[in-house]
């Protein structure tokens, strides 16, 4: 169980996608981060993992020059904290199936509008991170 809770942070402490970056944005998200976005795969002081390309020098200047005009690149977990504090929806995520062949265990996610009432999705993911962030950007849709 202990080494679920450290998986589960793990993820938590992703950068998230510059879509849900933005959709935070409009719905008036902020905090102090030193990752910032570039375009949307680069970021700078940090990176969303996989073949995210380093970021060049001129953008890395542009950076400097004035890093607040940049996109913010929050983490997953500080996003998710802002909505149950500031918004009172916290975001879950479950498995749906097992060991499906050439799949592995899929995940959705599913939220909790002042912790009582349950909205899930029908789209299902295929690890606990990507469902999260799922989670994560509608919750964030459906604020006003």
């Amino acid at each position: 169980m202990e080494k679920q809770e450290i998986e589960f942070e793990d993820f938590k402490d992703t950068l998230v996608k510059h879509r849900t970056a933005l959709k935070a944005r409009e719905k008036g998200f902020y905090c102090i981060t030193p990752h910032r976005f570039l375009n949307e795969k680069q970021i700078v002081g940090g990176w969303i993992g996989g073949n995210t390309p380093e970021p060049s020098k001129e953008q890395i200047e542009i950076y400097l020059s004035n890093p607040e005009e940049l996109l913010i690149a929050p983490t997953a977990g500080v996003l998710h904290q802002w909505l149950k504090r500031i918004h009172n929806i916290s975001v879950h995520t479950e498995p749906v199936y097992s060991g499906v062949p050439k799949i592995g265990t899929i995940f959705q996610a599913y939220l909790f509008f002042e912790k009582t009432k349950r909205v899930d999705f029908t789209n299902a993911y295929a690890d606990e991170a990507e469902a999260f962030e799922a989670g994560i950007y509608e919750a964030l849709h459906r604020l006003p």
